[in-house]
């Protein structure tokens, strides 16, 4: 395995840390954990994945030696659950800043990481995906990141990793480790403040901050406004004439119009 299972475990901040070498979706082994256990906190990561999932059922491709991971928090609130996958996001963003020094990456609502060459944003590509689900009072939040370049003919979208970026190595251990500290750490923020914390930055690291988008759902446009960013709640807010429309269903998609 690429994955040291001692150095992790031991320098995880969760109450229960599990290293897997090939699971079908971290999500839905951390669901099948935590309907039989109570932990406090949990994660789980894996080698590979054989069935994981992005939003709307989508397969989400990831091969060995990228970023598989599950983590659990207990949630009360499902106010704050709304706008969870955002600020995890955020927690991203800002973690991979300290790896990649540059403004390139910018956060695609609700929660998709793009990496955006000299502010091309038609060519922009997918780095990293983020999927949350409840289960028995907790959040389970899947995240997805490659680290290592993904070639496969199915792909339909534009996609990129960290060793691309970079044009290095990337040591995914003591990555994975500053991940799971730094998630633990901005999710428990999170709890105590809700989104209020993380709403300036995740405005300033806007992908479509005051471009002309559109809103789709099945494929359907549904309305076509300026992008003025998120408010207080998570939601998307548009601009169309002189009115502000809100959007809070995380399950529709945007793109550029």
């Amino acid at each position: 395995m690429l994955l040291d299972c001692k150095y992790i475990e031991a320098l995880s901040p969760f109450a229960v840390t599990e290293i897997l070498n090939t699971v079908d979706s971290t999500n839905i082994y951390a669901k099948t954990y935590l309907t039989n256990n109570r932990p406090l906190s949990y994660v789980c990561l894996a080698e590979k994945q054989t069935a994981a999932r992005g939003r709307y059922g989508k397969v989400w491709q990831s091969g060995i030696g990228n970023i598989n991971l599950s983590c659990a928090i207990g949630v009360s609130a499902i106010s704050k659950v709304q706008a969870l996958s955002l600020a995890v996001g955020v927690i991203l963003i800002n973690f991979l800043k300290q790896y990649i020094h540059t403004d390139s990456i910018k956060v695609k609502w609700p929660n998709d990481l793009l990496y955006v060459e000299k502010d091309n944003y038609k060519t922009s590509a997918k780095l990293a995906g983020i999927l949350i689900e409840l289960v028995n009072n907790y959040a389970i939040i899947g995240i997805g990141l490659n680290i290592q370049p993904q070639y496969n003919d199915s792909i339909k979208q534009p996609i990129t990793s960290l060793t691309e970026i970079l044009n290095t190595p990337v040591d995914i251990n003591k990555l994975v480790t500053n991940l799971l500290q730094n998630v633990h750490h901005y999710l428990e923020i999170f709890m105590q403040t809700g989104f209020r914390y993380f709403q300036y930055s995740w405005n300033q690291n806007n992908a479509f901050q005051d471009k002309m988008i559109k809103v789709i759902k099945n494929q359907e446009e549904l309305l076509c406004g300026t992008c003025v960013g998120v408010n207080v709640q998570g939601q998307l807010l548009i601009a169309i004439s002189n009115n502000i429309h809100t959007i809070d269903d995380i399950s529709l998609s945007i793109s550029l119009k």
